[in-house]
């Protein structure tokens, strides 16, 4: 069961971070943000992310689906290893497979509202590039 929980906790956040890579630096942003949580193991995908994110926000390189959920993949295990731990925390005191069942649960119904997640970081994302002022942002 354990074994079942991580998986859908690692590939589930792999997709999540694939349904918000809808613009220039959204998934690497996310990640960054999600990592910045203070999640213990979050270090190497977020410098990945860091080290994307200029090319990814200048439109000089592309992430992909391969990349994002790459970056998703590798902050999935960082979130179902601190899930795992006992009396690990992670979203209040959720601890061991509560933390885990939990966690899997959220990310599955975030992949089955596919299209509303990806709307909403449609809007994100223009509202984002436009307050770092990145060129090709909706009005500039």
């Amino acid at each position: 069961m354990d074994g079942v929980l991580t998986g859908v906790v690692i590939a589930g956040t792999a997709q999540l971070v694939n349904l918000v890579d809808v613009g220039p630096g959204v998934a690497v942003g996310s990640v960054l943000l999600l990592g910045a949580s203070g999640l213990p193991g979050a270090v190497g995908p977020m410098a990945a992310a860091a080290v994307l994110a200029p090319a990814d926000l200048g439109e000089h390189a592309m992430l992909g689906d391969t990349g994002a959920h790459g970056l998703g993949a590798a902050l999935g295990v960082a979130l179902a290893r601190r899930c795992g731990r006992p009396g690990g925390r992670f979203v209040g005191r959720s601890s061991g497979r509560t933390g885990r069942v939990a966690l899997a649960a959220g990310l599955v119904a975030s992949a089955s509202n596919g299209e509303r997640i990806s709307s909403v970081a449609r809007r994100a994302s223009g509202v984002l590039r436009r307050a770092a002022g990145v060129a090709g942002a909706p009005g500039r």
